[in-house]
């Protein structure tokens, strides 16, 4: 698939190995006057990071297409996704609660919440 401006994105951050979930806002292509090697680099809206396109995982231009089971939205765990039409696609969470996806306003991968999970022993 074809990245473009605007599109969702579900990448691997390289420093910290945290995936994540962001949108596009600008791509460009960069040229590497020593090699001559022309490189394309993916500008994040949400993070302010350039991302190479190798760390992307998936792309798609609908959101619900990113989010895994195991993902939070909205602060609740997804338990399963239902696509159905464009715009109806619905999340169910452990509690056997669901929304529809244009009711998304947030979403943390579950890599993100392992990373930043404190454990009481």
């Amino acid at each position: 698939m074809k990245l473009k401006e605007g599109m969702y994105v579900r990448y691997k951050k390289i420093i910290s190995y945290e995936i994540k979930i962001s949108k596009i806002k600008e791509i460009k292509i960069y040229n590497d006057k020593r090699t001559d090697y022309k490189y394309q680099l993916i500008y994040i809206v949400q993070d302010g990071e350039w991302v190479h396109p190798n760390t992307i995982i998936k792309a798609s231009n609908n959101i619900i297409d990113l989010i895994e089971v195991g993902d939070y939205v909205n602060g609740y765990k997804v338990s399963k996704i239902k696509n159905e039409i464009k715009g109806f696609g619905v999340i169910i969470f452990d509690d056997d609660t669901s929304i529809h996806e244009y009711n998304i306003k947030s979403i943390v991968t579950k890599e993100q919440f392992k990373s930043n999970e404190y454990v009481v022993e």
